[in-house]
């Protein structure tokens, strides 16, 4: 039901789906909700979510949120998130980075 809702608010009102996951996420997987969002294209707009469960230092969240920074240029916090959260595919990473 809490993926049937996600997806319906990425279809209809996307802006809001940081409030809907706000509200679901001790409820959901969260790895599952990277993989959802991530079809749709819509992951630049639920990174207040990914950076909050992010502590959680689950590989998908940790990688979509150092794709969201790569993208963005943002390589202080892309330090800062590797540093912090060590669950990535550091190869893979690497190879982003040097694109």
């Amino acid at each position: 039901l809490y993926y049937r809702a996600l997806q319906f608010y990425m279809d209809e009102q996307p802006l809001q789906l940081g409030s809907l996951l706000h509200t679901v996420a001790q409820k959901v997987d969260h790895a599952r909700v990277v993989q959802q969002v991530r079809k749709s294209g819509h992951l630049a707009l639920v990174l207040p979510y990914l950076k909050a469960v992010q502590q959680h230092n689950i590989v998908a969240v940790n990688e979509a949120i150092n794709e969201l920074y790569v993208e963005a240029e943002q390589y202080e916090e892309l330090r800062q998130s590797i540093e912090d959260f060590d669950n990535i595919d550091q190869i893979g990473l690497a190879q982003k980075l040097e694109k």
